[in-house]
């Protein structure tokens, strides 16, 4: 994993920044693919975040856009792993990526529900 923030290749001064939560998801999500897969897979899988990362701070809206508590949030599968989904915020200096979740999980749980107005 590199580390927090990566600096933008084509748009200089872009940063991708990792929350903790981000950082633990990719490290779980790593450990149980080098037990149930192998090292292969779990190496494969981290060398895709990483690229999708660098894809995402290049063209940050790429992603769709959610409806979760953090307005803006936006989801971009992780490539050859499209169950994996990374969830980001486009800011003006780059993206912040927030979690890194499969799709099976309860997404409402983990990134909490857009409040509507009534």
């Amino acid at each position: 994993m590199e580390g927090l923030t990566a600096p933008g290749k084509n748009r200089p001064g872009q940063v991708i920044e990792r929350s903790s939560d981000a950082i633990l998801d990719l490290a779980t999500h790593t450990l149980y693919l080098n037990r149930e897969a192998g090292p292969e897979v779990a190496l494969r899988f981290v060398d895709a975040v990483e690229h999708a990362l660098n894809q995402l701070e290049q063209f940050p809206y790429l992603g769709r856009i959610r409806h979760f508590r953090q307005r803006g949030l936006r989801s971009w599968p992780v490539p050859g792993f499209r169950r994996w989904l990374i969830f980001y915020l486009p800011q003006e200096d780059g993206i912040r990526v927030y979690r890194v979740i499969h799709s099976s999980m309860d997404l409402e749980a983990q990134l909490g529900s857009e409040s509507r107005p009534e």
